[in-house]
């Protein structure tokens, strides 16, 4: 089924959404370059945004007439798209899960398993001695398989959802690591390792436009800088001579001088966290630290690469 609605305007005050503004900073944020998006991917981010609420959460709270999982009597895993996508089960629901009800409740079903496990057995398995389709094969080598992951992209959970998630993943025993408890040393390991591969390339990702910006400014002032610099077992954007560079997001950082400035998600409280122990492991050095928001960078872009230019001084 497919959800249609006005993704222009706030679901719960029936105000305009400054769409243009929103998108931007859901671009900035999701790290998309081409620069286009679904308008319910932005409502959707508008909503999270001010109300620590998916845009379906929202629409669910409000009683809106959608689709429910027969199984939780909730709203199903759905995409933003054009609409909103629904699929037939919660994201909660295990195969397992689905493969009950299904059982429980289809009668001419149960009697296909029962004849399956009689005929299918053996070569009676349409699979006897034969390899599957897509043994060895990827999104990148594969068209198939590329329209099959596209068509997994914009799927949400919910914020229960993503609870439930966390809390089957560190219950359950999925490797020998569950639940042990490292020794410094070892952290102290396996931060080190971390952080070889991800200046390595070992974990690539798009650069913000605010970093991207900073960048081209120490290129333009003919700085000598070091990208990615690591100190102490953290990795700092920028080194110029002895001060280091951050460039920080006003929503991921909570700025101090923006409606951000109060942590509210799990990623926010945890880069809070983190920035608070860089800022303490650069005050017990010879380093200094300058910390520059996204904000300034793309509003106050004169004054910015005044602080900057300041550094040769």
């Amino acid at each position: 089924m497919k959800l249609a609605c006005n993704f222009k305007i706030d679901m719960i005050t029936s105000k305009e959404i400054p769409m243009r503004d929103v998108r931007e900073r859901f671009l900035k944020e999701s790290g998309r370059t081409g620069g286009t998006c679904y308008s319910s991917e932005v409502s959707n981010f508008y909503h999270m945004e001010k109300y620590g609420k998916s845009l379906v959460e929202v629409l669910f709270d409000k009683g809106i007439e959608m689709p429910l999982c027969p199984i939780t009597g909730r709203y199903p895993s759905y995409r933003l798209q054009g609409s909103i996508v629904f699929g037939k089960y919660s994201s909660t629901c295990s195969t397992k899960d689905i493969a009950d009800y299904i059982v429980s409740n289809n009668p001419s079903y149960q009697e296909h398993i029962q004849r399956m496990k009689i005929e299918r057995v053996g070569s009676g398995n349409p699979m006897f001695n034969k390899i599957s389709w897509n043994k060895g094969l990827t999104k990148d080598s594969d068209e198939k398989l590329m329209r099959i992951s596209k068509n997994r992209k914009g799927i949400q959970f919910s914020n229960e959802t993503l609870s439930r998630m966390a809390k089957s993943a560190r219950d359950r025993k999925v490797h020998g690591h569950t639940g042990h408890q490292h020794s410094d040393e070892t952290k102290a390991r396996l931060r080190e390792l971390t952080i070889r591969r991800h200046r390595s390339g070992g974990y690539p990702k798009t650069k913000t436009v605010p970093h991207n910006k900073v960048k081209q400014w120490l290129i333009d002032l003919k700085y000598e800088f070091e990208e990615e610099f690591e100190f102490d077992g953290f990795v700092f954007d920028f080194k110029v001579a002895n001060v280091l560079i951050e460039v920080q997001g006003d929503f991921f950082h909570c700025n101090p001088k923006t409606r951000h400035k109060t942590p509210k998600s799990d990623i926010q409280k945890k880069n809070v966290d983190r920035d608070v122990r860089k800022r303490s492991a650069v005050e017990a050095s010879d380093f200094v630290l300058l910390e520059l928001w996204e904000n300034d960078i793309l509003k106050n872009e004169q004054k910015t690469k005044q602080i900057i230019s300041c550094l040769k001084n």
